[in-house]
């Protein structure tokens, strides 16, 4: 009867130890990951990702770095969300004509994670340009334009004209029918009264291209003068 018993025992026992080490009842797998994407213009990155189909989500963890590589050597993330659904990420904290690589870390409820692809984004230069005409001779005009893609805020320009000093340059502010915005001019004097610089500084309020045109008129009788048109940018 002793014997019976313990046998019992040692079967029940054997079976409880044997449920509580299966292997099978830890979660080894990652969460899937997410793909992560942008848009971006020089001063904003628009980051977004699929969501996390795992039922044991946590978090994700957003990352930056100037180096590819960056699940290798993440560093301090840039941002995180306990939310399954947050999905999107503005970073404003950027430079213009810089080189970003952004990753996303997708952690589950057993601190198993995985990771996104890595993408890479350039952020432009401010766009502004100019261009002139070619040669002005006795009597006739040349136009210079100036264009920026910043739709909101100020930006101002410098057009160096000390190249053509029989030159009197003038200001000609116009808004195109699509544009809201506004051109205003004002000059540096050498003496004698020959202006040797114009400043344009725009305002913009619409998501349009904004443009406006600097003319210089020709006061020189015996032939004409190629101008030196250098741009400079002052964001504000």
């Amino acid at each position: 009867m002793r014997k019976c018993i313990a046998l019992i025992l040692l079967s029940l026992l054997s079976a409880v130890i044997g449920c509580g080490s299966s292997p099978s009842d830890t979660d080894t797998t990652p969460p899937d990951p997410s793909v992560i994407s942008s848009t971006v213009d020089f001063s904003l990155v628009q980051l977004s990702w699929d969501q996390c189909t795992s039922d044991d989500f946590a978090e994700y963890k957003l990352y930056r770095s100037t180096a590819s590589g960056v699940s290798q050597n993440p560093g301090t993330p840039l941002a995180s969300f306990s939310s399954i659904s947050d999905l999107t990420y503005n970073d404003s904290d950027v430079q213009q004509d810089e080189t970003y690589y952004y990753a996303l870390e997708t952690i589950d409820e057993n601190s198993l994670s995985s990771w996104s692809n890595e993408i890479q984004v350039d952020t432009p230069v401010e766009a502004i340009a100019g261009y002139w005409e070619g040669r002005t001779d006795q009597g006739k005009t040349i136009y210079f334009y100036v264009t920026t893609d910043m739709t909101v805020g100020q930006c101002t320009v410098t057009l160096d004209i000390s190249g053509a000093p029989d030159l009197t340059p003038t200001f000609t502010g116009y808004i195109d029918y699509d544009i809201n915005g506004s051109w205003t001019m004002s000059g540096n004097y050498e003496a004698g009264g020959v202006m040797n610089s114009i400043t344009i500084t725009g305002t913009f309020t619409s998501s349009n291209l904004c443009s406006g045109s600097v003319v210089a008129s020709s006061e020189d009788y015996y032939g004409g003068y190629y101008i030196d048109t250098e741009f400079t940018t002052y964001p504000n």
